[in-house]
């Protein structure tokens, strides 16, 4: 902002964002959602995408953040709609399912 000579809250009125908020993202505060970012990009007449490119090479040699891997669930559903089920669990599906068919048909009759 200070390379086009424009102030914060000049900024942050055009991007339709308050200047406080503005304030807190430029100190490390706050974070932008994506919208917020292309509105100030766009106030500041900078590429999106440029800034996140640039934004992606200065962090490169940062190490990125350790997930923890998405829990395997067995069984879900009444009806037994398997997701990574093993094949124990199938079986006990498959009997369900059976059993739930059949008094389906014996409440039918």
């Amino acid at each position: 902002m200070n390379d086009q000579g424009r102030q914060l809250k000049d900024v942050a009125k055009t991007a339709d964002i308050s200047a406080s908020q503005l304030s807190r993202v430029f100190n490390g505060l706050k974070v932008f959602t994506l919208d917020q970012l292309d509105a100030v990009c766009a106030a500041l007449d900078l590429s999106t995408a440029m800034v996140i490119a640039k934004a992606d090479a200065a962090t490169a040699d940062r190490p990125l953040p350790r997930i923890a891997p998405l829990p395997t669930i067995p069984r879900i559903g009444v009806i037994g709609f398997n997701v990574g089920a093993h094949d124990e669990d199938q079986a006990l599906a498959a009997s369900d399912d059976a059993d739930w068919q059949a008094r389906q048909e014996h409440e039918n009759e």
